[in-house]
């Protein structure tokens, strides 16, 4: 127990750090409303997460599997360390316990970043890249570019082979 008392005494510097609502002038207002604000995005992170582990567990164990485990774990930690961590340092300074989150997720990023050849692997296993490059040879003819004679067989070809893929 008492380890657990000098841990927690040592993540805010030992009280010599000062709290987020300290520097906010304790502006009751500003206060609530980052915090309602950050866990609201939080929240979207979570929501987010939830979705890409839902398909995470479709994929067989694969290299695009692993990497798209690496881009939730990482999209997880940006919520923590970006939003999560606000409202915690308004009340409790441990801006110790923040720092070696964000070393963590530094070194996750870019662990991720230098073998980001994973990324590639995700479409390839998802067979989206091909079936795109089939419909639209050329950029031109993507939705959202300017229309050309042939973009409705263009988004025919795409809906015929999304309904493939799906079904």
């Amino acid at each position: 127990m008492r380890s657990i008392q000098s841990m927690l005494q040592w993540f805010p510097g030992g009280g010599g750090y000062r709290k987020l609502a300290h520097c906010m002038n304790y502006d009751t207002f500003r206060i609530a409303l980052t915090v309602v604000l950050d866990l609201t995005v939080v929240a979207g992170y979570v929501f987010i997460a939830a979705h890409w582990g839902r398909n995470e567990r479709r994929l067989e164990q694969s290299a695009a599997k692993s990497a798209l485990g690496s881009m939730k774990r990482i999209f997880v930690l940006c919520g923590v360390c970006g939003y999560l961590f606000i409202p915690i340092k308004l009340f409790w300074p441990a801006w110790r316990l923040y720092d070696l989150s964000l070393a963590v997720l530094a070194y996750s990023t870019w662990r991720y970043a230098l073998s980001a050849q994973e990324l590639r692997v995700v479409y390839e296993q998802l067979d989206m890249t091909e079936q795109l490059g089939a419909c639209w040879p050329d950029r031109a003819r993507w939705p959202g570019t300017r229309a050309s004679s042939s973009a409705h067989s263009a988004t025919t070809c795409t809906f015929r082979n999304f309904m493939h893929v799906s079904g």
